[in-house]
Formats: structure tokens, C-alpha cells, sequence
């Protein structure tokens, strides 16, 4: 007889979660719920606690509810893994925009909505 043993590991918790013009120093700056679809880039920039070992979460990105974009990525072994994402918001990018991030299951982790509009 052949034991299989899984063992599941705990998904990383987001501990925070924004969107914002830019990352500094691994912090997110110019926070903010709107934004202009000028062709600057919007970031969403996330905490994550992970206590277990290395795992995937991936970014979807949604403008009106349908997926636009997803990028997986790895996290590390930490109580406060910084990380973040970004995409250019050109005219034909504006409306309701919301960014999961979703764990290796693709379980909604977190997510954090947003505009953008035309200037």
C-alpha cells in the first residue's frame, strides 16, 4: 500500500491593499479611488503575510468586470511581503477597474476597486 500525504499549505493573507500613481521605496504613493486615462501607469501595490513556504498568488485585473489581465508571482516566506502591479490607463481605459489578487486555487485573496476617467 502506497501512503500519499498532501500537505496544504495556508494561502498568504493581503494585509493591505491599494492603487496609486506610483511605488517608492516598496510603498505606494499617490493613493487615491480616481484616476485620469491620461497614459500614466496605475499601480496596486500590496502587503502580504506568508507564513508557510513559497507560494503563487496571481493579479487579475478587471475593467467592468471582465478580465482584462493576469500575471502570476511568487511570495516569499514573510509577515510583510511588499509587491505590486501596474498598467498604463490610456483613453480607451477608462472605467470601473478592480485588481485581485488571488491565491494559487485562484480563491479572491483581496482586491481593491477604482475609476478612471477621461480628463
Amino acid at each position: 500500500m502506497i501512503a500519499l500525504l498532501i500537505f496544504l499549505l495556508a494561502a498568504p493573507q493581503v494585509t493591505a491593499i491599494g492603487a496609486g500613481t506610483g511605488v517608492e521605496s516598496r510603498t505606494l504613493v499617490g493613493v487615491a479611488s480616481r484616476f485620469p486615462a491620461n497614459g500614466a501607469p496605475v499601480f496596486v501595490h500590496a502587503t502580504l503575510t506568508n507564513a508557510e513556504a513559497e507560494q503563487g498568488i496571481t493579479w487579475v485585473w478587471l475593467k467592468d468586470g471582465q478580465e482584462r489581465w493576469r500575471k502570476a508571482q511568487s511570495v516569499g516566506t514573510s509577515e510583510g511581503w511588499r509587491t505590486w502591479t501596474r498598467m498604463v490607463m490610456p483613453p480607451e481605459n477608462a472605467g470601473t477597474w478592480t485588481v485581485e489578487v488571488r491565491a494559487a486555487d485562484d480563491t479572491v485573496l483581496h482586491a481593491v476597486v477604482f475609476i478612471v476617467a477621461r480628463p
